[in-house]
């Protein structure tokens, strides 16, 4: 990327200048996923347009949660300034041992204690 926020284009035999200030994503669907691609395009100065086909009151009815490993919380500490490492600090709660087990019980992941 250039100082003034251009980047080469490598896919082609012929090196053309994109002017990151004009390109426009559609991220589709709103869950965890889309939401932080969203947010990286937006840090990286890109405008997004996301698309979720559920209400709002449909994504946060009835029960749920999620449990985000180590190195996606070290995603989160890059994107906005590490404002959404922040909150989810503040809000969520941290799983001191527990993991995860395949049908028959076997461990497939065990947190422990830091």
């Amino acid at each position: 990327m250039t100082k003034d926020g251009k980047l080469f284009g490598s896919f082609t035999s012929n090196i053309r200048e994109i002017n990151l200030s004009k390109i426009k994503v559609v991220v589709i669907g709103g869950g965890i996923g889309g939401l932080t691609l969203a947010r990286a395009y937006l840090d990286a100065g890109i405008e997004v347009e996301l698309y979720e086909k559920r209400q709002l009151n449909e994504m946060l009815s009835g029960a749920g949660g999620i449990f985000i490993q180590r190195n996606a919380m070290r995603v989160y500490k890059l994107l906005w300034s590490g404002k959404i490492y922040e909150r989810f600090y503040k809000q969520g709660g941290k799983i001191c041992q527990g993991g995860f087990f395949n049908k028959k019980g076997k461990p497939l992941y065990i947190n422990y204690p830091f």
